[in-house]
């Protein structure tokens, strides 16, 4: 099987969408060894080279006593991104992905993925300050302008 992120990257090379400007990322996964705030933070680097950009403000939520995390993401173009992460003992994990580009949209309806299923990121560097923000943004309750904590220079 082709990973999903090679795949969808494909696509929009192909100019297919278009150019992307949202996407809404939702991820259940079954307990393992990562910590979700790295799942979290690996699937907003996915999105982002999906988007072709870097996030520009931050604003994570979580629920006390539940194993879900959401991020709402701005980036440095203009685009946006909603990415949820759920942990689930009952369920098979599973992708709802919606991209919507400026000319088409990709939908991935979320059906169970197949055991060992990987999302095909691993060569891609999680950047320290990304789980900074996401660390300080779920501590303050408040969203995170990254040119404030950072400076890309």
């Amino acid at each position: 099987m082709h990973l999903l992120y090679q795949t969808i990257k494909e696509i929009i090379d192909t100019g297919r969408v278009g150019v992307p400007v949202f996407v809404r990322f939702i991820v259940q996964t079954t307990p393992i060894d990562e910590q979700i705030i790295d799942i979290l933070a690996q699937t907003l680097v996915m999105t982002g080279s999906w988007l072709g950009s870097i996030p520009a403000k931050i604003y994570v939520q979580h629920r006390e006593n539940t194993a879900q995390i959401t991020a709402t993401a701005e980036y440095t173009g203009g685009q946006t991104a909603i990415v949820s992460i759920n942990i689930s003992t009952e369920f098979a994990s599973r992708i709802d992905l919606m991209l919507l580009g400026n000319k088409g949209a990709l939908y991935h309806d979320g059906e169970a993925m197949p055991t060992g299923f990987d999302l095909g990121v691993e060569s891609m560097t999680i950047p320290k300050w990304l789980i900074d923000v996401i660390e300080r943004s779920l501590f303050t309750g408040e969203p995170i302008i990254i040119g404030e904590v950072l400076d890309f220079d």
